[in-house]
């Protein structure tokens, strides 16, 4: 959800009339390294507890699972900061300058594997939250 109001206002921010270019850019250096900051720390920390739970608990298909979904959005994020943002955000100092087709196509990536890496978040909370058919029966027997 948080991902999601984050997209919205940036969205708002860059498409509204309100705010010069100059504005915008100084906006985006502001919020994106915050994003990039806890998109990490949540992505590690998730992945770190996945790693752990299986380890004691045992793995699971969907431990096994999240394990991998949450990587796989660990990479997209790592490749989207070193490969796309970095260059993107050197783009925009000083702000206030006339975008480039480089820009452009730069920010199209950064979407593009923005979106990918979403996608891969949400899939492994949906993922993470579904019982385990190895779990509930055992429960089951325990409960008998």
């Amino acid at each position: 959800m948080a991902a999601v109001l984050f997209v919205l206002t940036s969205v708002a921010e860059q498409t509204s009339s309100h705010f010069e270019s100059l504005d915008r850019d100084v906006l985006a250096m502001l919020r994106f390294p915050w994003f990039y900051r806890l998109g990490f720390a949540l992505l590690v920390i998730g992945l770190v507890s996945g790693v752990l739970c299986g380890t004691r608990a045992g793995w699971t298909r969907h431990r096994s699972a999240f394990v991998v979904l949450a990587t796989m959005a660990l990479l997209l994020m790592t490749i989207d900061y070193l490969f796309i943002y970095s260059p993107l955000s050197e783009m925009l100092d000083p702000p206030g300058q006339a975008r480039t087709p480089d820009f452009t196509s730069y920010h199209t990536a950064s979407r593009r594997i923005n979106e990918m890496g979403l996608f891969f978040s949400l899939l492994a909370a949906v993922v993470v939250c579904m019982p385990d058919s190895e779990s509930s029966d055992s429960s089951e027997t325990q409960d008998a």
